[in-house]
């Protein structure tokens, strides 16, 4: 076919506003692996628990964005009393399996630093860890905040 790759849908002053499709679509070829068939975002509540003991109070929110196989959490967690919790943080309630390791950063307060995440499978949940003994700062009133993306069987 002479026009072939040749057509532009659109111009950068002439733009659609919308595109509804019944299919996928094939971004840079045509192979499977270039199908975009699966994007949905939204917002989750995210569970915590502490590794051992019990927290009593928090409140939490998360986002996540799937993309392929590709999800992307964010995940904000306050606490409230604390009780008798300690070791490392455990975050369930997440959205869509894994069936692939995965491991992000998490942000304790604005002046305390950085902590670690990790996703060991996710049925489990996601855990939130100090680098030097796995242990969090289990205190009233502290903030955690976390990104972490991981591949999906769902």
């Amino acid at each position: 076919n002479p026009l072939d790759a040749k057509m532009d849908l659109g111009y950068s002053a002439g733009r659609f506003k919308d595109l509804y499709l019944s299919g996928g679509v094939y971004l840079g070829g045509t192979g499977d692996a270039n199908k975009l068939d699966d994007y949905e975002s939204g917002s989750w509540t995210p569970t915590v628990g502490a590794q051992t003991g019990g927290i009593t109070a928090y409140t939490s929110s998360g986002t996540y964005v799937k993309v392929g196989a590709s999800v992307t959490l964010t995940i904000y967690v306050t606490l409230g009393n604390v009780g008798t919790a300690s070791g490392v943080m455990q975050i369930t309630n997440v959205p869509f399996s894994t069936v692939v390791y995965a491991n992000g950063m998490a942000r304790e307060n604005a002046n305390t630093g950085y902590v670690y995440s990790s996703v060991l499978n996710l049925a489990a949940g996601i855990q939130i860890n100090n680098a030097t003994n796995g242990a969090i700062s289990w205190t009233n009133g502290h903030v955690y905040t976390t990104t972490i993306t991981y591949k999906t069987n769902a």
